[in-house]
C-alpha cells in the first residue's frame, strides 16, 4: 500500500510518503510533524496522517490524503498528468515573477536608482523567486519539462542582477572618486 500526504502552505509544500525518498526530498517535515514517521504500522501511521492534516488545516493551509492500494495504469496516467499540470502552472508563475523581478530591475535601472538599498531589495526578490523554486521542485516526481524555462528564467535574473549591481559599484565608486579628485 502506498501512502502520499501532500499540505500547501502559501508557497510552502510539504509531501509525506512510505517511501524513504520523499522523506528524503522533505527535510522540514519532521519538524513539522514529528511523529509522522514513527512506525510504518498502519495505525500509527494513519495517526499522524491525521495529526499532520489537522496541523495544515490550523494553519490555514490545504491537505490531501492518497491512500491506494493499486492503480490501473489510466488511473496513474491521470494521477501523474495532475501532478504535472500542478507543476506547470507553479512553474509558470515562477516565470511570471522572474518577468516582473526583470521589468524591477530594468525600471530601476532607467531611474538610475544605484544605491545599495536597491541591491538589497533586489536580491531579496531573487532569493524569494530561488527558495519558492526549490520547493517546487521538491514535489516535481516526474520532472516536468518547464523546470528548464524556469532554470532559464532565473539564469537570466540573476545576470540582470548582477549587471545592475556592478553598475552600482561603479556608480558609488565614481561617485566617492570624483569628491575625492575635487580636493
Amino acid at each position: 500500500m502506498g501512502v502520499r500526504v501532500r499540505a500547501n502552505l502559501g508557497h510552502s509544500s510539504i509531501i509525506a510518503s512510505e517511501t524513504a525518498r520523499s522523506a528524503e526530498s522533505s527535510p522540514g517535515l519532521a519538524e513539522t510533524a514529528p511523529d509522522w514517521r514513527a512506525s510504518t504500522k498502519t495505525e500509527s501511521l494513519s495517526q499522524g496522517l491525521a495529526d499532520l492534516m489537522r496541523t495544515v488545516d490550523e494553519m490555514g493551509g490545504t491537505a490531501n490524503l492518497y491512500i491506494v492500494s493499486h492503480f490501473s495504469k489510466a488511473q496513474e496516467e491521470r494521477t501523474v498528468a495532475r501532478f504535472r499540470q500542478e507543476r506547470e502552472k507553479e512553474y509558470s508563475d515562477i516565470v511570471a515573477e522572474c518577468q516582473e523581478a526583470l521589468k524591477h530591475i530594468e525600471w530601476e535601472s532607467e531611474r538610475r536608482e544605484f544605491n545599495f538599498e536597491e541591491v538589497e531589495e533586489l536580491e531579496g526578490d531573487v532569493e524569494k523567486i530561488k527558495r519558492w523554486y526549490a520547493d517546487v521542485k521538491q514535489l516535481d516526481f516526474w520532472e516536468t519539462p518547464a523546470k528548464d524555462q524556469v532554470d532559464k528564467s532565473i539564469s537570466e535574473v540573476e545576470e540582470s542582477l548582477a549587471a545592475f549591481v556592478q553598475k552600482t559599484f561603479e556608480v558609488t565608486a565614481g561617485d566617492s572618486g570624483e569628491g575625492e579628485a575635487q580636493h
